[in-house]
């Protein structure tokens, strides 16, 4: 059985939603999390506001997370900590920063306000669609565990396609407009797009194992910290913006876009002060960084 599709996805709306160099920055910049005001260093000027555009494109019920790891590299010990962070960071008065983003449709104003959950993940080798993928065979992959009923069609769900080290992303160089190998953490290290299948739409991540965070050290690891900042970076925007077309600067900047690389403040694990992290989901400390919000800028 074959399953009919229609991609609304374009290279200008996905340049559009990782425009911006994803953990390319250095250093932890010196904001401070939580101000009312604008996240500013000594290396950032004031930044513009995040401007709503009327669209009717957040998520206001639960989100549905499906873990799909992809590659022959993961370790059990991984796994489990991301859905640590997917099963509790809803739980967390960081996410408060979401709930600020909102709909307005004909006056009818809904906020983000369900929580995030864990539904399922799966393990899938790299004899699936081969260790060099692009953002359309992702796609694919999704489509192909949906036809083989692994996954169901849930328009409440947002599918996270997280790469081991052992797979290598082909991504459009922005600067030639070709394809190229393995340039994914180039400029960032995750993104999120939808997809219409079979006239669902349905929301997507992707993220790649890499070690791309400037710190010293952090609780989990550079590379396992490094996806999981990817990962809440996407489903922040995600909820805010699922579609692309909502809440954006004057520059195209989404709600975490505006915030990186700032991660302040820090703490230390106690004993090891080499050790920083800024946010505590369940017993698990993560390195994360910041999000925009709309009602304090």
């Amino acid at each position: 059985m074959k399953f009919l599709f229609t991609t609304l996805f374009t290279v200008l709306t996905f340049i559009a939603s990782v425009h911006s160099a994803f953990f390319a920055k250095n250093n932890y910049a010196d904001n401070v999390y939580g101000r009312p005001n604008l996240p500013v260093s000594p290396d950032s000027p004031p930044q513009a506001p995040i401007l709503y555009h009327n669209f009717e494109t957040i998520m206001s019920h639960p989100v549905h997370v499906y873990l799909i790891f992809y590659g022959d590299k993961w370790h059990n010990s991984d796994q489990k900590i991301i859905t640590a962070f997917i099963n509790g960071v809803s739980k967390t008065p960081h996410w408060g920063i979401a709930r600020e983003y909102y709909q307005n449709v004909s006056g009818n104003i809904k906020h983000v306000t369900g929580s995030v959950e864990h539904v399922k993940s799966l393990k899938l080798n790299t004899t699936t669609f081969g260790t060099n993928i692009n953002p359309l065979s992702t796609s694919n992959l999704v489509y192909d565990l949906i036809e083989h009923n692994r996954i169901p069609v849930n328009t409440n769900a947002a599918y996270f396609i997280l790469t081991s080290q052992d797979v290598t992303i082909t991504w459009l160089n922005q600067y030639n407009k070709r394809l190229q190998a393995d340039n994914f953490c180039v400029q960032f290290c995750g993104l999120h797009d939808y997809r219409i299948f079979n006239d669902k739409l349905l929301k997507m991540c992707l993220s790649k194992h890499s070690s791309e965070l400037h710190v010293p050290e952090i609780p989990n690891g550079k590379i396992l910290d490094s996806m999981v900042n990817a990962i809440s970076h996407e489903l922040f925007e995600m909820v805010s913006d699922l579609v692309l077309s909502s809440w954006y600067d004057v520059n195209g900047q989404e709600c975490a876009d505006k915030c990186e690389p700032f991660f302040q403040p820090l703490q230390q694990i106690q004993g090891n002060p080499d050790v920083v992290y800024n946010l505590c989901v369940g017993n698990n400390k993560f390195l994360v960084q910041q999000i925009w919000n709309p009602r304090t800028q």
